[in-house]
């Protein structure tokens, strides 16, 4: 399904703002295609990432690491990201160095490397972090929302 998007009055509001981990709200003219969160920490300490998909941009926040004892809200950085200015999409595990020094349980430790996409651009690069169930999901619908965004058909 392709949008057009003209000037004009925009007549609808946005919907699923609560899905919406972002300092940049929707715009008018966009919708919401998919949102995830992915959690990380170890020790009682985590990190959250939360992507969401429009049929314009890639919403992106990272939450620094908050511990059980803090008191205060966690810091984050928000990135908007707009579909057409994405040019290269990569994968990559981050490598554990356990197999050096545990041969016999090389394949028990080494087995749930997180996976990270790398998009690049006019914007320079940026990191997503997923789960690797999401990752399935994201690298099927996030250059398919690129695809339609770029590719205009002539009629």
């Amino acid at each position: 399904m392709s949008r057009k998007v003209s000037s004009g009055y925009i007549t609808r509001q946005p919907t699923n703002l609560s899905n919406v981990h972002n300092s940049f709200r929707l715009l008018g003219n966009e919708n919401l295609l998919h949102s995830w969160i992915f959690t990380e920490g170890s020790c009682g300490c985590t990190g959250s990432y939360y992507t969401t998909l429009t049929d314009t941009r890639l919403l992106l926040r990272s939450e620094d690491t908050k511990c059980c004892g803090c008191c205060c809200n966690p810091s984050y950085t928000d990135a908007a990201i707009f579909l057409r200015d994405i040019a290269e999409m990569r994968e990559s595990t981050e490598a554990q160095d356990c197999c050096s020094r545990l041969l016999s349980k090389c394949c028990f430790c080494c087995v749930n490397n997180p996976k990270y996409m790398e998009l690049r651009g006019s914007f320079g690069s940026e990191i997503l972090h997923l789960s690797t169930f999401d990752m399935t999901n994201a690298q099927m619908e996030i250059p398919a929302a690129i695809g339609n965004h770029k590719l205009v058909s002539q009629y």
